[in-house]
């Protein structure tokens, strides 16, 4: 009889592209630590066991956060003065519970990460008798402006992406210095294998600017006009829409096809973003976790052209403190203010300071801690 090799459970919500995100770059970090000798799962226990509320929520939260940011972050700071130990009323569902407690039962896990903050209030719970795993750990994918919610349930380690989120659980929340590590975020191991765009690359190519394009079709409209209009004409614009290119597509191919003389390129949905987003001068993203981290792993500055109230604030935050990205107000002027930055130094000061805090190995390090704090060596 063959044993089954041993398993880690990564908990993760599809709320947002943050904790999804994190969780895929473990699961690939721990097969390729462990030379695929432990197995590990993504699991998501709110369609399983809430599909009816997590369909709303997921609705909610794309509509409130799109349409309504001032009222997300009024809602993101209420939460943060929670009165129920930060679990926002999970612990009243008992079907996540249940849910829970079978996942363990099933799988017997010799650990637990959770990418998503409701989990961890889970896990700590009464689980029918189902034997704890050895390590339980708490991925937080916010940076710095991070809410009570992530760190009022137990947990054996607190991931965080950066010093200044470390300190902030040590000084603010009371933390035990060792219970905090600061990894990094953990984004695609795929990154650790690629090689920065040089801080000299554009005197021979021209500036290579990515501009991922996920607001409203009035904002993504608007912020492509400048884009087009206002860089020098050397600049070649690279334009990624992903999933949003159904009802962002036409609009965009009708604007850049207005000026043919500029050098551009669309792209709808691609699985090739580690690569694009190194061979690239300036990334003109929204301020969310996943992409923020993405810029650092890449070692390619980031402008950031808007964010969620409350939770990506403290990812602005981040790249304003270590220097690596601009934020700019009014995403209509971003062709303006970018042909400044390439023409007064401060996109090479930028760049410079990226290379420097250049982090892709965040995955990894998760994982190698995880599998130690686990008891399990190769």
């Amino acid at each position: 009889m063959v044993n089954a090799p041993p398993t880690v459970l990564v908990f993760s919500a599809g709320f947002g592209d943050g904790h999804n995100s994190a969780a895929r770059g473990i699961i690939s970090a721990i097969d390729e630590v462990s030379e695929g000798r432990v197995r590990a799962l993504k699991v998501d226990l709110f369609p399983e066991s809430v599909p009816r509320l997590e369909t709303f929520l997921k609705w909610g939260y794309g509509f409130v956060t799109t349409h309504l940011p001032r009222v997300w972050g009024l809602m993101y700071r209420m939460a943060e003065k929670d009165s129920g130990k930060g679990n926002l009323g999970w612990k009243w569902y008992g079907d996540l519970h249940r849910h829970m407690s079978r996942k363990l039962a099933t799988h017997q896990p010799v650990a637990t990460l959770s990418t998503f903050p409701m989990y961890p209030y889970l896990i700590a719970e009464d689980q029918w008798g189902v034997p704890k795993p050895r390590f339980n750990g708490t991925v937080i994918t916010d940076s710095i402006s991070i809410n009570s919610v992530w760190t009022n349930a137990p947990t054996d380690r607190y991931f965080v992406t950066d010093e200044f989120s470390g300190q902030l659980l040590v000084q603010q929340r009371g933390k035990s210095p060792s219970s905090v590590e600061a990894t990094g975020f953990a984004v695609a191991p795929a990154f650790g294998k690629l090689t920065p765009r040089p801080l000299t690359a554009h005197e021979s190519s021209g500036f290579r600017v990515f501009y991922l394009a996920t607001a409203s079709l009035v904002e993504v409209s608007q912020t492509l006009l400048g884009l087009l209009r206002d860089t020098p004409p050397s600049v070649h614009l690279t334009i990624g829409m992903g999933r949003h290119e159904a009802r962002l597509g036409e609009k965009v191919r009708s604007l850049s096809a207005k000026f043919p003389h500029r050098s551009t390129t669309v792209l709808g949905w691609t699985s090739d973003m580690p690569q694009l987003m190194t061979d690239h001068d300036v990334i003109l993203s929204k301020g969310g976790g996943a992409t923020v981290h993405e810029c650092f792993a890449a070692g390619t500055p980031v402008m950031v052209n808007y964010f969620i109230p409350g939770q990506e604030e403290g990812n602005v935050e981040l790249v304003k403190r270590l220097g690596c990205g601009w934020y700019i107000h009014e995403t209509s002027l971003a062709g303006k203010r970018l042909a400044e930055l390439f023409t007064n130094g401060q996109w090479q000061q930028c760049k410079a300071a990226m290379l420097r805090h250049r982090n892709p190995d965040g995955a990894r390090r998760i994982a190698q801690r995880t599998l130690e704090m686990a008891q399990l060596t190769f």
